[in-house]
């Protein structure tokens, strides 16, 4: 039976414990409660039980000293729970930092690609006008005149309301290229080709059929039509910002016709006769969908033919064919979009790499603040 001394040391030995236990958790540095409890209270026991209570205030002091990451023969990195702790969150921050990475990335891909992907269209329709344009010049005289003649005849035809089915193609080559139009005021370049088929329309203008072929003359009401709002392409999207006065031209075969805009109208679907033939006329009609993201109406941007002279190219920021206007225009134009491009990527990863220190910054004074001990308190070694 225990002596009430004994009980007595036991019940501070308790409390001993306690007082260890609670400043291992808390991060306390060394004091009396951690350096001097092994030295008190042995006196009265037998030496197997002081032996007993010192090795475990030995190891008690020991985690206190690992906990405060002194230099101590145990440190700080050799307790397995803490490796646990500390591992987890490395892992559960990298994790975060990935996520963040990926979303915020995505985010970008998303406004940066129909930037990219225009830029490639237009890179597509600089090669069709450049290598159409060196056809052309290839090509004979008497070839030419005799598609002019054709497609004259087929435009009479249609003056009249017939409609002559072989000559429809007279103008096209073997991809259904027929010419390109040219749009100064808002910086267009597309390649036109027979038909408006979804197929036709994705990679430039389509020639409205059973409408005059696009070689002017009188009694003439050629129509042509391109897409707007498309994600991978400008292509007509900019139409609506034409206005009274402009003016845009068409490159057939080795003439330029020149159009100023006359008209503009938005129309419903099934309101076609403003593209008829009007008689002595000549007319070039640039269609599209409006309004933006709503499609339920036409835009028709009526030309009438004017006289081409080089200068007018040259005083709209574009150039005679002779001096490669469209394939300059459309260099210069790729050249703009790819150095916006470059400017928001690059701006995207400097905030990213900036955002990415400042939480890393953020995280370890936490941490350093988490680790950091008080000062002792008065009295204690």
């Amino acid at each position: 039976m225990q002596t009430h001394g004994a009980l007595t040391q036991q019940i501070i030995d308790i409390i001993k414990f306690a007082l260890l236990t609670y400043s291992r958790r808390a991060g306390f540095p060394k004091s009396s409660v951690c350096l001097n409890s092994e030295s008190e209270g042995f006196g009265k026991q037998g030496n197997g039980e002081v032996a007993s209570r010192r090795k475990t205030l030995i190891r008690w002091r020991k985690l206190c000293a690992a906990q405060r990451g002194s230099d101590s023969e145990y440190p700080r990195n050799n307790i397995p729970e803490r490796n646990i702790r500390l591992n987890f969150l490395k892992a559960k921050h990298i994790f975060i930092f990935i996520a963040i990475g990926c979303l915020y990335f995505a985010g970008i891909a998303a406004i940066l690609y129909p930037m990219v992907s225009n830029v490639y269209s237009l890179s597509t329709s600089k090669t069709v006008i450049s290598d159409y344009d060196v056809e052309v010049a290839k090509m004979p005289e008497d070839v030419i005149d005799d598609k002019f003649e054709n497609a004259k005849k087929y435009n009479a035809d249609i003056a009249n309301g017939k409609y002559n089915d072989g000559l429809e193609k007279s103008l096209c080559d073997e991809n259904g290229l027929m010419c390109y139009v040219d749009i100064p005021a808002i910086n267009v370049y597309l390649p036109v080709y027979y038909g408006t088929t979804d197929e036709v329309l994705a990679k430039g203008c389509g020639y409205l059929e059973n409408t005059s072929l696009p070689v002017g003359g009188k009694s003439t009401h050629s129509v042509i039509s391109g897409h707007t709002g498309l994600p991978s392409a400008d292509m007509f999207t900019k139409l609506d910002q034409l206005v009274l006065g402009d003016v845009f031209y068409i490159h057939v075969l080795d003439e330029i016709l020149a159009y100023q805009v006359d008209s503009i109208e938005a129309v419903t679907p099934d309101k076609t006769e403003l593209l008829t033939v009007v008689d002595g006329q000549d007319y070039l009609t640039l269609l599209t969908c409006t309004p933006y993201g709503i499609n339920d109406k036409r835009l028709l941007v009526r030309g009438v033919r004017i006289p081409y002279t080089p200068e007018q190219l040259i005083s709209t920021a574009s150039s005679p064919k002779a001096d490669n206007s469209a394939d300059d225009a459309l260099s210069s134009e790729i050249a703009h979009q790819i150095t916006v491009i470059a400017a928001i990527a690059i701006v995207a990863v400097l905030l990213y790499i900036f955002a990415l220190i400042w939480l890393l910054g953020s995280i370890k004074t936490k941490q350093n603040g988490a680790h950091t001990a008080p000062a002792p308190p008065d009295g204690t070694a």
